[in-house]
């Protein structure tokens, strides 16, 4: 697989770019468990990950196994047995820590990547008591420190974010509490949420890019779909913009744009009576203003339920958007709308509109549903699994030539 170059993925891409995006590793399922020789997670991959400086990818899969792979060479790096994996990702700003919900989703934990240690959180007021001996360093690591709570054992973790710093993380729970928690990874009070916002419905929550604001998105009745905006510096005084939209369905894959200038979530929208559609819905991230909602495919009724919906999310440069499919295709579109023809989707029910729009690019390649995709932070490369995991890259000149070398000092 060839490197790119560094920082590359940084300038602004154009449609040739995204056209050229070819398939240049996959991680092909092998069978029971994790195979000795190939070393590839098997079932269904229900989350994907990026370091901070896209070296490494993070995968964890309906088995016991998590694997880190390495992204530039295009192999596995190492693995990890977790005993079941229901979400995970790394803690910046390194990708030596990660985080993971249990396979039940009863707890939450820390995973030091390099030493393969479970739990391993500093509890203390801060790390000068364990140097002056006043907290040993033994009560200052606790195991499955993130407990589940046990009021509601239906309330079950189903995925995480992680703040920029990796001081903070937000949780998701789906069960009957509907529960978005806010967490601090280390502190005196990192094991106990520090918020808790009760939502309607089953919620979708991430940070924007600066980290110093939250987003809550949930369905909220009698005013449809509804996202919240919370500072982070007084989240406790509620939040300082919202915004709402005509839909009686649930959001999912809240997420911001790299440059913070957008908010794009996913809706399982109703057509007709027999057909539903994907629905993304980009939004200006300082007003809240709808700015493209984009009709990502339309499905027989066995593809509305929104417990299957694909994964979305931005390109590096925030110029394009892209979504996968349970028709295991992965499309990019303009951030930017587009003067190619498009057709309008209108119906005399529901009357969700939005535009059927041709996309710039369309990938295939999987053999099921595309539900996780993700965009390198980095380099120019796009991850997408379902039970197989495949590192995409643009075969254009412009993104894999031979970096320069470092200049010579006088």
């Amino acid at each position: 697989m060839a490197v790119p170059n560094p920082g590359l993925d940084r300038v602004r891409l154009t449609d040739e770019i995204v056209e050229s995006l070819k398939r240049g590793r996959v991680f092909s399922r092998a069978g029971p468990g994790l195979d000795t020789t190939t070393e590839n997670l098997t079932g269904q991959v229900n989350s994907l990950g990026f370091s901070d400086d896209g070296t490494r990818l993070i995968a964890s899969a309906d088995n016991d196994r998590l694997a880190v792979y390495d992204v530039l060479g295009g192999k596995v790096h190492e693995h990890h047995k977790t005993g079941g994996c229901r979400a995970a990702t790394y803690v910046p700003p390194n990708s030596n820590a990660a985080l993971y919900i249990s396979k039940g989703g009863q707890c939450i934990v820390h995973l030091d990547i390099a030493t393969s240690t479970q739990n391993n959180f500093y509890v203390g007021a801060d790390t000068s008591a364990v140097a002056s001996g006043q907290v040993s360093a033994k009560t200052t690591f606790w195991k499955n420190l993130f407990e589940y709570p046990r009021e509601r054992d239906e309330d079950a973790f189903t995925s995480l974010t992680v703040h920029g710093t990796g001081r903070y993380f937000l949780t998701v729970g789906r069960g009957l509490t509907k529960l978005v928690r806010l967490w601090e990874t280390h502190g005196k009070r990192r094991s106990f949420a520090h918020l808790k916002i009760q939502t309607e419905s089953f919620p979708t929550a991430t940070f924007d890019p600066s980290g110093l604001v939250f987003a809550v998105a949930y369905q909220e009745r009698p005013h449809g779909q509804c996202i919240k905006f919370f500072d982070m510096r007084k989240y406790s005084d509620g939040p300082f913009l919202c915004g709402y939209f005509a839909s009686d369905r649930n959001p999912a894959w809240l997420s911001f744009s790299s440059n913070g200038k957008y908010v794009m979530w996913t809706t399982a929208e109703e057509l007709t009576e027999n057909e539903h559609a994907t629905v993304l819905r980009v939004c200006d991230a300082r007003t809240l203003w709808e700015t493209r909602k984009v009709v990502a495919y339309a499905q027989g009724e066995t593809w509305a339920k929104e417990s299957i919906q694909p994964e979305a999310g931005f390109t590096r440069d925030s110029n394009y958007f892209f979504c996968g499919h349970a028709d295991t295709n992965i499309r990019f579109w303009p951030v930017e709308p587009s003067a190619q023809k498009s057709t309008q989707v209108k119906d005399a029910d529901t009357t969700i509109g939005g535009v059927l729009e041709s996309p710039v690019a369309t990938l295939a390649g999987h053999a099921l549903a595309s539900n996780c995709v993700k965009w390198n932070p980095v380099y120019p490369i796009l991850a997408s699994a379902c039970q197989n995991i495949i590192l995409w890259r643009p075969d254009h000149p412009s993104c894999f030539s031979v970096p320069p070398e470092a200049p010579q000092p006088p």
